[in-house]
């Protein structure tokens, strides 16, 4: 289990974790689902933090590969992707540093490469957000299903750390690039939503 391990090694909830996905119950069961969507074998997220939602969607798909950008910044990060790479050998690439910069910097690299699921759940300001968003939509084609955590419209349910991510989403989705499918909210602070991108980063529009 990912949480003993990190505990054995030192990585206490209390001290060293920032919001996770077993946080919120409803999280790790919508990113298995659309792990295991037909087709789907390279997956993107932004916030490998911990590494609980490379755990649950490497775990939902054994034979897809999981790119994380984060900027390994806390404790967690090292001790997760050891005990990502001992339990999922191969399948798991880490790609540390500001994610403002990692992401396109790894578009240019891979111009070619396209991803089946993104998960965003980087920082929480806007600049950050909105690029994460935007960014990301490089990486996607047509069919690319793209989840974003920390997203509140529930009145009243809206927290510090929601407010940007949520703004840059319906920023998108107002300009015609974002084409949302759906969304949750558990309680105050606690909400994801997904879509699917219309337009990339790059111009080039898609089609749903």
């Amino acid at each position: 289990m990912l949480e003993s391990y990190l505990y054995a090694n030192g990585i206490h909830f209390d001290s060293d974790f920032q919001g996770n996905s077993s946080q919120f119950p409803a999280e790790p069961i919508l990113l298995s689902h659309f792990a295991r969507s037909h087709n789907v074998k390279e997956i993107m997220e932004i916030g490998f933090n911990a590494g609980h939602s490379a755990c649950t969607m490497l775990s939902a798909n054994p034979t897809a590969h999981l790119t994380s950008f984060d900027l390994g910044e806390v404790a967690a990060v090292p001790v997760a992707k050891s005990y990502v790479d001992s339990t999922f050998p191969g399948r798991h690439t880490l790609i540390l540093g500001d994610s403002r910069k990692t992401v396109v910097s790894y578009n240019k690299e891979n111009p070619d490469k396209k991803f089946d699921l993104i998960f965003i759940d980087g920082g929480h300001t806007y600049d950050v957000a909105k690029l994460d968003i935007v960014h990301s939509s490089a990486l996607a084609h047509k069919d690319t299903i793209v989840v974003v955590d920390d997203i509140i419209y529930v009145p009243g349910w809206d927290a510090s750390w929601t407010l940007a991510p949520t703004r840059a989403w319906m920023e998108g989705k107002v300009a015609g690039e974002i084409h949302e499918l759906g969304r949750i909210a558990d309680r105050h602070g606690i909400g994801l939503v997904w879509g699917k991108y219309l337009k990339s980063f790059n111009g080039t529009w898609q089609s749903l």
